[in-house]
């Protein structure tokens, strides 16, 4: 019985040590490498794109991109392996941020990037090191999160950067459309007769309507005096937002457009005015608004990539295998 068991205990460090197919190992941290490059690719083609739609493609090759660097951080057990191809990583990465701003910006990001998803190797092998047994969840977690700030910085430095260039604005006409358009009905219940697809100059007479049944003393007045005093409300109105602008506005386009005009203007402008300060401050209101919908994200990569890793161990891709001091280890056929 003893000499089965040393001989079970020789067969699991033998396998241990050989730590799984070279072959798989280079795979798997190829294919996670590449799949950073299809990532950062689809970023910045919605980032850039002057059609809507390409929210989409950028979401899925966030999520596949997770998933695999967190297949990856389980199923390596070398650190040292693991920390190549993390870097590999945030190198071709760190290809989409080049002529995205100064260099000291560029190398700012990248090294960024780097050290938290480094971080998140590491908070991901000590877990998996620590445990008696392996607990997905867990492990997940602790890298999903530090691999989310490294995400998060990637997508402000590069959406920063960009804009600075002025490859595009610092709103995005899309992005805005669709926030603004999906609060329409709501805008409409609260303004009757106010919509974004018409002109601005409708829905200030749409404003003023309803302004004037607000006034009581209005149905005292001829039609002629309704007349100029509807007159002198829109007029208001449109010297309040000319005021607010400070140039011409084309209240014959949509409103949509011309708030988009407005936004984006005033944007530009901020931009000049305060220079470094202005992109620090979006820089940091972009990380924390991406950090603040990561859970969005590596929820569901955990949820998934159990079932994949159960998945790899049900097809014989890895193995789980106990060390001698009865700890659970994965190692790749």
């Amino acid at each position: 019985m003893e000499r089965e068991l040393k001989t079970s205990l020789n067969r699991t460090e033998r396998a241990i040590e050989a730590d799984s197919s070279f072959w798989k190992v280079t795979t798997v941290g190829v294919f996670t490498a590449f799949l950073a490059g299809v990532f950062a690719y689809f970023f910045f083609q919605f980032l850039t794109s002057d059609v809507g739609g390409g929210f989409w493609p950028f979401f899925s090759a966030l999520i596949v991109f997770s998933l695999a660097f967190l297949l990856q951080n389980v199923l390596m057990r070398d650190f040292k392996v693991l920390s190549g191809f993390v870097f590999m990583d945030s190198l071709i990465l760190s290809v989409f941020l080049l002529g995205k701003g100064s260099f000291y910006f560029i190398l700012g990001g990248v090294t960024a990037v780097f050290i938290f998803l480094i971080i998140a190797a590491y908070r991901g092998f000590r877990e998996m090191k620590g445990g008696l047994s392996i607990r997905f969840a867990r492990v997940g977690k602790v890298v999903m999160i530090s691999f989310m700030t490294a995400i998060a910085i990637f997508i402000s430095f590069s959406y920063i950067g960009t804009a600075s260039t002025g490859s595009v604005s610092f709103v995005s006409k899309n992005l805005l459309s669709n926030i603004l358009l999906s609060s329409s009905s709501l805008m409409e219940k609260v303004y009757p007769g106010f919509s974004l697809e018409k002109t601005f100059s409708d829905n200030l007479e749409a404003l003023a309507f309803n302004q004037e049944k607000m006034n009581p003393q209005l149905a005292l007045l001829s039609p002629e005096q309704k007349t100029i005093m509807h007159r002198e409300i829109v007029s208001a109105y449109e010297n309040q937002i000319i005021g607010f602008f400070g140039k011409p506005i084309n209240f014959r386009d949509k409103t949509v457009d011309t708030l988009y005009f407005i936004v984006s203007t005033k944007m530009s402008e901020a931009a000049s005015q305060f220079g470094a300060a202005f992109y620090l401050i979006s820089l940091i209101f972009i990380f924390i608004l991406v950090k603040g919908v990561a859970p969005i994200v590596y929820w569901p990569v955990i949820i998934i990539g159990f079932f994949i890793y159960q998945l790899l161990l049900a097809f014989g891709f890895a193995t789980v295998l106990l060390e001698m001091r009865s700890k659970e280890v994965v190692v790749l056929n």
